[in-house]
This record gives C-alpha cells, sequence and structure tokens, in this order.
C-alpha cells in the first residue's frame, strides 16, 4: 500500500496497492484510486475498502444475519464455499464487474451438467450473491451491484415421491424381523403420515391428540456432528427449532392403524 500526495490539488491524497497479480512483463498490477481525499487518513481508510475481495465481503454480509436459523446459515456457507471456487471471490469487491458474475454463473452451471451440483442449489449460490452485493452496495461499499442484471434459473416445484404401501409394509417387516425397534415408529409416521426425519425427531407428547400430531418443530443440528467442539470454541449440539415456512405448520392427522 502507498498513500501518493498530488500537490496544487483540493483533495490530494490517493491510494495505490499491489493486486498480487503479475503481470508479463515481471510487474505486479495495481489499483489506484480515482478519487481524492481531504486527509491521509480518509485515504489509508478507503484504501482498506478498496482491498475488499468478493469473498471477505460475502463473509461480512452473512456475518449481519444475526438472526437466521443454524440450518440456514450452513446453507448460507456453503454457497459461499462455491463461489470460493471461482476467481471472481479473489477479485476486489470495486473491481467487480458484470462479466465476473456472469462468469461466475457459468462456472456454477458447470457443475450442474457434471453432476457434482443440482439446479436448486445453483439458485441459492446466485440468489446469495445477488443479496450480497445488493447489500455492499446499500452500505456504499460499492456504487451499483454488478449482480443487478444476473437472473436466477426458474425456482422448480417440488414433486412428490409416492411409494407404494407394499414397500412400506416390506420396509416394517424387515425392521421387525431384524429388531430395529428404535425405527419401527419414526418409519411408520415417514410412511404413513409424510413427516420429514427432523419432524419426526422433533415430535413432542404434549403436541399429540385424536386430531393428530401437531407439527410446530423439527430437530436440527447445529453446525457439526454432537458434542464436536468447533474452530471458535462452541460445542455443536441438535436443538428443537421452529419450522421454516408458515405452511410446514400443520396437524397431520394418524390413521388408526398407525
Amino acid at each position: 500500500m502507498s498513500i501518493i500526495y498530488k500537490k496544487d490539488r483540493k483533495k490530494p491524497y490517493y491510494f495505490s496497492f499491489s493486486t498480487g497479480q503479475k503481470l508479463a512483463n515481471g510487474s505486479y498490477k495495481r489499483i489506484h484510486s480515482d478519487t481524492g481525499y481531504a486527509t491521509k487518513e480518509e485515504a489509508e481508510a478507503a484504501e482498506m475498502t478498496a482491498k475488499l475481495t468478493v469473498a471477505e465481503m460475502l463473509e461480512k454480509f452473512l456475518a449481519t444475519k444475526v438472526e437466521i436459523r443454524p440450518s440456514t446459515r450452513i446453507q448460507y456457507q456453503a454457497s459461499i464455499n462455491h463461489i470460493k471456487e471461482h476467481p471472481l471471490a479473489d477479485r476486489p469487491l470495486q473491481k467487480a464487474g458484470v462479466l465476473d458474475v456472469e462468469d461466475c454463473r457459468k462456472f456454477l452451471y458447470d457443475q450442474v451438467d457434471s453432476g457434482r451440483l443440482s439446479m436448486s442449489t445453483i439458485r441459492e449460490d446466485l440468489s446469495f450473491l445477488c443479496s450480497a452485493f445488493t447489500w455492499a452496495a446499500d452500505v456504499d461499499l460499492i456504487y451499483k451491484s454488478p449482480a443487478r442484471r444476473l437472473k436466477l434459473p426458474p425456482k422448480t416445484k417440488p414433486q412428490g415421491i409416492h411409494t407404494p404401501v407394499e414397500n412400506i409394509m416390506e420396509i416394517l417387516r424387515i425392521v421387525k424381523i431384524e429388531s430395529y425397534d428404535t425405527l419401527y415408529i419414526p418409519l411408520l409416521l415417514a410412511g404413513f403420515c409424510g413427516l420429514r426425519i427432523s419432524e419426526i425427531c422433533g415430535i413432542q407428547l404434549d403436541k399429540i391428540s385424536a386430531d393428530g400430531i401437531k407439527v410446530e418443530n423439527n430437530l436440527c443440528r447445529v453446525r457439526n456432528k454432537p458434542g464436536v467442539v468447533n474452530p471458535d470454541g462452541t460445542v455443536s449440539k441438535v436443538q428443537l427449532a421452529p419450522l421454516k415456512t408458515e405452511s410446514s405448520y400443520r396437524i397431520v392427522p394418524i390413521a388408526s392403524f398407525v
């Protein structure tokens, strides 16, 4: 980093720093400020913002999400990790352009073609990227979002899988024969009530009545396997959490044989 003083200017202080990218002539590419600053301190503060990379901006954006569910935080962090695999992540934030974002979009789509990522995951990654750039523009880290023209893939409607009753009964028969006692009730609820695994684990006795099962919570793990100490010193655990959407709150009827 260097602060440049240009004499006889109303705002004479400018900054310049190396990107670390080596050019063909052996020198390193540098970024120079186009705007002058009244004091050296202002130029140094602006330089720190200018050195912020897209990846660092994404992390800062995620840090503002203090009230999201642990599972959502894990999902957002996964999106950041996917984007970090593309050169866009290492670009200085103020130098990231529309073409850089478009190239990242194509890169992510290639992961779908290779079978590494699903289209719904790509949609989540690009949506997070758009939101992060919009936030960066709102807090004046950049003038305008380079993702403003980015088109997200269409949202696919979930398609239910209808398992024949015969298959469910066969699974339950095997569970009984092999004495997997702890699995019988969960599989029964999953097969005949359509409950998700996390919802089954989150069932509370006082939520079961003649009307059915009142689904209000699910059981989710926080960050890692239970008991694992994370890098920041916190211990991973499982806990009851509210459901993601209003439509998930429901009363599920229980068939008499269940």
